[in-house]
C-alpha cells in the first residue's frame, strides 16, 4: 500500500523513550543546581555505564563534582 507523500499524518507516541545515563546525569545536576562542564558530564556518564577509568588531576580540578553527581544519580 502506498501513501501520498504530500498527505500529512499525525503520529502519537504512546510509550516513553528510555531514559539514558546522560539524561539522568543532566537531571540530577540540574536538581542540585550545578552546571557541569562538558568533560565532567562525559566522565559522569561513562562512570554510570560501568566504564573503567582513572581520574588524575590537580587540586580544585572538578573531579569531586563528577564523583558527587555520579553517586547522586546512582542513589536515585
Amino acid at each position: 500500500m502506498s501513501r501520498d507523500p504530500d498527505e500529512e499524518v499525525d503520529c502519537v507516541r504512546t510509550d516513553q523513550p528510555e531514559e539514558t545515563d546522560a539524561d539522568r546525569v543532566d537531571a540530577f545536576a540540574k536538581s542540585v543546581d550545578i552546571e557541569l562542564m562538558p568533560w565532567q558530564r562525559d566522565v559522569a556518564v561513562a562512570a554510570l555505564s560501568g566504564e573503567p577509568m582513572v581520574l588524575v588531576g590537580g587540586r580544585r580540578g572538578g573531579m569531586n563534582t563528577v564523583e558527587r553527581i555520579a553517586e547522586g544519580v546512582h542513589r536515585v
